[in-house]
């Protein structure tokens, strides 16, 4: 695996980035609606999925390229054969 590649837009290297998948206020508007449904009986119903799917996309990461002089980034992928 290359440690680096070239950015298209202004030849500067690219390097490998990884962070979360979904922003945190998006994650924490899940967890925090999902708490907030589980205080009433009929709510958890809808509460508990909420809780469960926020805590699962805080999980989740992803990997772009960043250039490091110009700052775009370019959404890597896995390709399976």
């Amino acid at each position: 695996m290359k440690d680096s590649i070239g950015c298209n837009l202004c030849n500067g290297s690219m390097v490998l980035y990884e962070g979360p998948r979904f922003g945190k206020k998006v994650t924490l508007s899940m967890i925090l609606l999902g708490v907030f449904c589980c205080l009433f009986w009929i709510g958890s119903i809808v509460g508990l999925p909420l809780l469960i799917a926020g805590f699962f996309m805080s999980r989740l990461k992803r990997e772009m390229w960043v250039c490091k002089d110009c700052m775009v980034g370019i959404e890597r992928i896995k390709i399976e054969q």
